[in-house]
């Protein structure tokens, strides 16, 4: 069963300036918040510095939307990534979510930004007692899925840096008192 992360030699979508085809209404493409990449108009195409990017047009609800031509591969995109104006497969990007290994503690700790909900404390040795938020637009049914996963994780990171502990400290003494200290703490809950 595949489980994910088989793509990190690629780089991320989410790391890589792009320009939009529905900013081709205007007379320059937004990058990076303030900066501009200026191009010029013609009816099916457009010059951005000294490239030709075909456009193709769509009907739907909102009138006529225009689309990106990708010119390695010709096929109809919103959005071609810098510096080779390229659709995302030309340009071998995929997404951050793509390159996770599932059963992960990355994944634990990139789970409330993909949720885009507030993260624990600094560190998540401290995040025992963190309870995954719900999003406001998350069904519960859905939220509950995350959560398990998410719970599920947590677990795992501790049983590992439990027996972290335990091969540092060996059979000591402390050990012995620490462990104690711990089945106490878990049978609270």
């Amino acid at each position: 069963m595949r489980r994910g992360g088989q793509n990190k030699r690629n780089g991320c979508v989410e790391e890589q300036r792009r320009i939009d085809s529905f900013e081709t209404k205007y007379s320059s493409f937004m990058l990076d918040g303030f900066k501009m990449l200026p191009f010029q108009r013609d009816d099916d195409s457009i010059i951005v510095s000294g490239t030709r990017i075909q456009l193709s047009f769509m009907y739907n609800a909102a009138g006529l939307v225009p689309f990106f031509l990708c010119p390695v591969c010709n096929a109809r995109v919103r959005f071609l990534y810098l510096p080779a104006f390229a659709c995302r497969r030309c340009s071998q990007l995929n997404y951050k979510c793509q390159q996770l290994t599932k059963g992960t503690f990355q994944e634990l700790i990139q789970l409330p930004d993909q949720l885009e909900v507030e993260r624990p404390v600094q560190s998540w040795i401290d995040a025992d007692d963190y309870e995954l938020p719900r999003p406001r637009y998350m069904h519960k049914k859905r939220f509950t899925q995350y959560q398990k996963r998410f719970e599920k994780h947590k677990q795992r990171f501790i049983e590992r840096d439990l027996k972290f502990y335990f091969r540092v400290l060996g059979n000591s003494g402390f050990w012995d008192e620490f462990s104690d200290l711990i089945d106490e703490a878990w049978d609270d809950d």
